[in-house]
């Protein structure tokens, strides 16, 4: 196929209307915006349906420019009602705290270009039925060149079932001699 970009004027030509055009080869431009889109389709398909958080939040702003759907089974709330919340109403204050202080150790480096490795923090963060999730999130600190912005991509990944198991290990060193015996194998 051949694509082309038509511009065309109404003209006179020897004292008759004539339409004078050009017409350019854009085919090149169409594939690689038709690329482009196929880039972005397999991009959100994969944001959308993972089972970790993919996140952006806006330093600047103090937003969140992006939450991924998988939000709502993490928290109970959508990816759009996450967008119109604070920020600060996605953690607790304690993880609130942990992850201001990260963010504020890792900023030096980053503005001084040296390249950091964000560590991977255990969160709580709150749940629409009343309840908290403890996640771990990894963040990483990037200039948006568009805005001018510093920007934290991240993603979150539910530890229930870590946090559950290491509850039972301490219980189980916790007992005593007499009562590990009486543990079926």
């Amino acid at each position: 196929n051949l694509w082309v970009a038509v511009n065309a004027a109404l003209t006179q030509y020897e004292g008759r209307a004539a339409i004078h055009g050009v017409y350019v080869d854009i085919t090149e431009r169409k594939k690689i915006e038709e690329e482009l889109r196929q880039s972005e389709r397999r991009y959100r398909l994969l944001a959308e349906n993972m089972q970790d958080v993919v996140w952006l939040m806006d330093l600047t702003t103090n937003e969140f420019t992006y939450v991924s759907p998988s939000v709502q089974r993490l928290r109970g709330y959508t990816a759009e009602e996450v967008l119109t919340m604070p920020v600060g109403e996605a953690l607790t204050p304690e993880s609130q705290k942990l992850i201001t202080a990260e963010i504020e150790k890792a900023l030096p480096s980053f503005l001084a270009g040296v390249p950091h490795d964000p560590p991977a923090l255990e969160l709580e963060q709150p749940c629409r039925d009343g309840t908290t999730v403890w996640t771990e999130a990894i963040g990483r600190l990037v200039l948006n060149e568009q805005t001018g912005h510093i920007e934290v991509y991240g993603l979150s990944r539910d530890l229930t079932e870590r946090k559950a198991k290491e509850a039972e290990i301490r219980r189980l060193n916790n007992l005593t001699m007499v009562e590990r015996l009486k543990i079926p194998i």
